[in-house]
């Protein structure tokens, strides 16, 4: 590609060929998200959201999500994001490669358990191998977990993790206790954000909500204030004293 000029809510490359140069055009708000874990049972895409597919014969777990952010300059516009994402086993995640633009992720999000030690330093070595070779060259989120009656992680998984941090493809690497929905949901705002580098800029991980009908919260109604009279009388002094301007106005 000789040529990208990247906007909000696309991007244009100018690739060359041995005739004349053409332009190609992606839709920065269609993103592809990989789910690597060492679940063999491929339950992490199920916690984090409802609308899942299971597919036997590849052996993953796929869900199209629909990630919302309000934009500042709109107070009631939104833009949407598709992201889709794709879970599957650290073992057969041979397959995923960046090679091909069309079908490759954008990002991935590999979580990784520590309560065994030589199995998490295996899996932690076998992504730094996936990193300096250059097999996956999009953001990585590390995401390493540990139950809570499994005591401490070690201190070598704990230093691998320190160095797998300091990676340039490492977005971002984070150690938490335990592994909910709402961390999953969270590693997913995480990943727009590494995918699409301009919404970093003016927009946090908490403002993204992911609209599948699970963050809904039934609104409570305001309690009506009974009318004072005092409020619908105003006194003399009030009147004498009114400004006939408005203390702030906004300029459209």
């Amino acid at each position: 590609m000789d040529t990208v000029v990247e906007f909000e809510q696309q991007r244009v490359c100018r690739v060359m060929s041995g005739k004349k140069g053409r332009f190609t055009i992606e839709n920065l708000n269609y993103v592809r998200c990989a789910l690597i874990s060492d679940n063999e049972n491929l339950s992490l895409l199920e916690k984090a959201t409802t609308s899942v597919h299971y597919d036997d014969v590849s052996r993953k777990v796929m869900a199209r999500l629909t990630l919302s952010i309000q934009e500042t300059q709109r107070k009631n516009s939104e833009a949407n994001y598709v992201m889709d994402v794709v879970e599957t086993y650290v073992d057969d995640c041979d397959g995923i490669s960046c090679v091909d633009c069309f079908t490759s992720p954008h990002v991935i999000i590999f979580a990784v358990s520590t309560d065994d030690k030589s199995l998490a330093s295996m899996r932690l070595e076998l992504l730094r191998k996936k990193i300096e070779s250059e097999d996956w060259v999009c953001p990585v989120i590390l995401l390493a977990y540990r139950f809570p009656n499994s005591g401490q992680t070690s201190y070598d998984v704990m230093k691998q993790l320190k160095e797998l941090s300091r990676n340039a493809r490492v977005y971002r690497c984070m150690e938490s206790t335990g592994l909910g929905r709402n961390l999953l949901r969270h590693c997913f705002a995480v990943a727009l954000m590494a995918a699409r580098p301009f919404l970093a800029t003016i927009r946090a991980e908490n403002d993204v909500r992911i609209d599948d009908g699970i963050e809904k919260r039934r609104e409570k109604p305001s309690p009506l204030r009974k009318p004072n009279l005092e409020d619908k009388i105003p006194t003399i002094e009030t009147l004498q004293n009114k400004s006939p301007f408005r203390n702030s106005c906004r300029i459209q």
